[in-house]
């Protein structure tokens, strides 16, 4: 039995497919938290960025050129797949405690399921994401989370059954071939400034094509509800997307929010937080067949609260329903990414109604 787990560990550790044990294995499945945290902590102190911006891969196009445009502040886009509070409060935490970094502003991109309760359990740390507990300068940040038991959800997460399996994928996918994570500056996913350029749909690369109003996702969208109408339907498209149909909020994740804002009320550092978007249909489908309404209700009250409670607090802007802006429905990569025109709308009304300055 103990031969058995020494070569099932051996194997994880050689494919290492969420970099466990180190920057090389079967690196396919991108860390943008180390990345991105690794591209900040090279960077001389002249060149730090004035504006951060926090949140999943909802907000990744929220460009820091045109927050430099509106602000005349250097900023980066330090979005994340899956991006939640616990990220939020880590990444604070290092640029504030470890890179002596102060921003004059972070603008928070919140989704409702950003306080919702975990899908997908990590087996040591619930609720928790590997690619955060892999960049080791952002989760020595999270609370309860020391060296040893760091180090032990890595050997335990190693031989869970679903790990294995990817590994086993991976492995024979890849044809053996082991690679370093490639840092961000050679990222074919994001630039410099942290926003991304590659969205895939069926394979396909359709970043461009979206960025330039010729992709046709409204029409997508349309068709896969309407591929799911009929009564006898077992599926439908709204079931997709589970995260925004929760029932409570998790209190962890509301107190990492507030752990993170007492660091920026320490620090003098402001807060504006963007309810992000989803496309219109999805929209009306969660506001239809979910329990999205309450749930943005909550955050709503939620977010009101932080603003009395905190004076670095200066600006809640509601965007989840991007047809009260006039945003463009097909200015999205899929049902809840918006694109760059889309996120410009945004940063330009919320710098109009004076939250930037």
């Amino acid at each position: 039995m103990c031969l058995q787990l020494l070569c099932l560990f051996a194997f994880a550790w050689y494919v290492n497919p969420w970099g466990d044990f180190g920057r090389t294995g079967f690196h396919r499945l991108y860390n943008a938290r180390l990345a991105k945290a690794n591209f900040i902590d090279a960077l001389p102190q002249c060149e730090f960025p004035e504006v951060v911006v926090l949140g999943s891969s909802n907000t990744m196009q929220y460009s820091p050129a045109t927050i430099e445009r509106l602000t005349g502040k250097s900023a980066f886009n330090f979005g994340v797949f899956w991006g939640r509070t616990e990220d939020f409060l880590c990444i604070t935490r290092h640029l504030v405690n470890d890179l002596n970094l102060t921003p004059s502003l972070l603008i928070v991109g919140i989704d409702t399921w950003s306080f919702a309760p975990a899908i997908n359990e990590h087996p040591v740390f619930p609720g928790i994401r590997r690619r955060l507990l892999n960049a080791p300068q952002l989760s020595r940040h999270l609370p309860g989370a020391g060296w040893g038991k760091r180090q032990w959800a890595n050997l335990i997460d190693s031989l869970s059954r679903q790990q294995l399996k990817l590994s086993w994928k991976l492995f024979w996918d890849d044809r053996y071939h082991r690679t370093s994570a490639p840092p961000l500056e050679s990222s074919e996913w994001f630039e410099t400034d942290g926003t991304r350029v590659r969205y895939l749909s069926n394979g396909k690369n359709i970043f461009a094509n979206v960025e330039m109003g010729t992709y046709p996702i409204s029409d997508e969208i349309r068709q896969a509800i309407d591929e799911t109408r009929p009564a006898d339907s077992l599926y439908r498209f709204v079931d997709q997307f589970p995260m925004y149909n929760f029932s409570d909020s998790d209190e962890s994740k509301i107190e990492y929010m507030v752990e993170m804002l007492d660091v920026c009320e320490g620090k003098n550092i402001r807060v504006v937080f963007i309810i992000n978007p989803v496309h219109p249909l999805l929209y009306q489908e969660l506001i239809s067949h979910t329990r999205h309404p309450q749930n943005l209700s909550n955050l709503k009250t939620m977010l009101a609260q932080f603003t009395q409670r905190y004076s670095i607090v200066t600006g809640v802007f509601d965007a989840s329903d991007i047809t009260k802006l006039g945003g463009d429905p097909n200015g999205f990569f899929d049902p809840m990414h918006p694109a760059t025109r889309n996120c410009d709308l945004i940063l330009e009304r919320i710098a109009a109604e004076g939250y930037l300055n």
